[in-house]
């Protein structure tokens, strides 16, 4: 047994030995990623100028540091589906904008990005409590329909269909679904401001 072990130590360091050296920039992104990342996460807490904090990085890390951050920031766009992730989308689109300075393609991007937040704001809502609605009217016609279909059934009992888990799973669907167009511009706008962030 214990040269089976040593003998899987050995093809283990053998393995280890076979591996190249990592290049220069692999270190630079390994030493710089998650600085950037550090300072972002800082800035959405409230702490810290994200774009101060890149400028005091080293410039062999600071690319790095910049898509680490960015990173972070657009991984906090999101809809203003309540008060709190409209706090934070405001505060990763402040971020966006001090990493990336007075870059024309990323302000028009940030721009795209607010509108969406905008629209999702007004119409998003709308547009959802119609479709509740909508889907509220159909569920208790079908449970009204089914009452009146048993015998014994008292056909004007009321009837809270917002507590079926079948209308409950319907809603989460509709919703997904209502959101997702929103959510598919959002997450175009992030790739683009990701591929900014390499250059």
């Amino acid at each position: 047994m214990d040269d089976y072990i040593k003998s899987a130590f050995e093809l283990a360091m053998e393995k280890v030995a076979k591996l190249e050296e990592p290049s220069d920039d692999q270190r630079k992104e390994w030493e710089g990623m998650p600085v950037g990342r550090k300072l972002a996460a800082n800035f959405l807490k409230g702490e810290g100028d994200v774009a101060a904090g890149l400028a005091e990085c080293k410039d062999a890390i600071r690319a790095y540091a910049l898509r680490g951050a960015v990173e972070v920031l657009i991984g906090n766009l999101q809809l203003p589906k309540h008060e709190v992730a409209e706090t934070a989308n405001n505060r990763a689109i402040v971020g966006i904008k001090q990493v990336f300075g007075e870059n024309p393609k990323a302000k028009e991007i940030v721009e795209r990005v607010v509108y969406v937040a905008e629209q999702y704001k007004t119409h998003g809502a709308e547009q959802q409590q119609q479709a509740f609605e909508q889907l509220k009217q159909q569920f208790t016609a079908q449970v009204q329909q089914m009452m009146r279909q048993q015998p014994g059934a008292a056909a004007n009992q009321p009837i809270n269909v917002e507590t079926m888990p079948e209308f409950q799973q319907e809603w989460m669907r509709t919703k997904l679904r209502l959101e997702q167009r929103f959510e598919s511009h959002l997450d175009g706008y992030r790739k683009e401001l990701e591929l900014l962030a390499q250059g």
